[in-house]
């Protein structure tokens, strides 16, 4: 946890301080064009999806989620994400440890995961690049999540039957939201690290010792994010913008 929280005060403190060469008003600058901006007129809500499916072997997997973020400031939002990964395979002409061939569909193989997302976002005020559709930001996360692996104790080289997997972890990313056209609709890309636990419990098969082994880790990692995204405008009151 600490060293995630070291990296977005990295992460933080650099892209703080490099935002002063570009502050300065960009004559005949709609600053409705990106979300979040604080010279803009418009507080934000931002809806954001993901969606993907790819084949892998006799099976593949699927990976969804929707969030949104609410402003809570000219730059800044709080954001709340779900998501959910499956992941299925098979083998063909196999034979289990019973003596019966499986000329298609054996030794079946599943994992599912859910996952909720806190997040803190602080947009960047650099209109140069706001000109150009980019609303750059740094964020802070926390992530809880559960994964379930499952495989069939009927073929070989198979340990358990379900493993359990319950992680926290927290981290930070940098990233922007590129608006497509003169629309509300925009990509969202992000880059960044962070630091996850572990809390395991697995059903070993008989041959395996046949019992419920619960094990912790940790491990440090990189996320990649991508999204659709889409925000509400609501007006502001006149006042005076730096």
């Amino acid at each position: 946890m600490r060293n995630s929280l070291l990296l977005f005060a990295v992460l933080f403190c650099c892209c703080s301080f490099a935002q002063d060469k570009n502050l300065s008003d960009v004559e005949g600058v709609d600053y409705g064009l990106t979300p979040f901006n604080p010279k803009g007129k418009y507080y934000n809500i931002d809806f954001r999806g993901t969606a993907g499916f790819y084949p892998w072997g006799n099976g593949g997997g699927a990976v969804t989620g929707f969030g949104f973020d609410i402003g809570i400031g000219r730059r800044q939002s709080l954001g709340l994400e779900a998501q959910y990964y499956t992941y299925g395979d098979a083998e063909d002409d196999i034979t289990d440890l019973n003596g019966i061939h499986h000329g298609q569909g054996g030794n079946r193989t599943c994992a599912n995961s859910n996952a909720i997302f806190l997040n803190y976002r602080y947009y960047l005020n650099w209109q140069y690049q706001r000109t150009s559709g980019l609303a750059p930001y740094v964020s802070a996360f926390a992530r809880y999540g559960r994964l379930v692996k499952m495989e069939d104790e009927n073929f070989a080289g198979n340990e358990y039957t379900r493993e359990t997997d319950v992680q926290k972890s927290a981290g930070a990313v940098v990233g922007f939201v590129y608006t497509l056209g003169e629309s509300n609709f925009g990509l969202d890309l992000n880059v960044g690290g962070f630091y996850k636990t572990h809390d395991i419990k697995t059903d070993y098969i008989e041959a395996f010792g046949g019992e419920v082994v619960p094990s912790k880790r940790s491990n440090l990692g990189i996320r990649v994010g991508f999204s659709l995204n889409y925000w509400l405008e609501f007006k502001r009151k006149q006042r005076e913008t730096n």
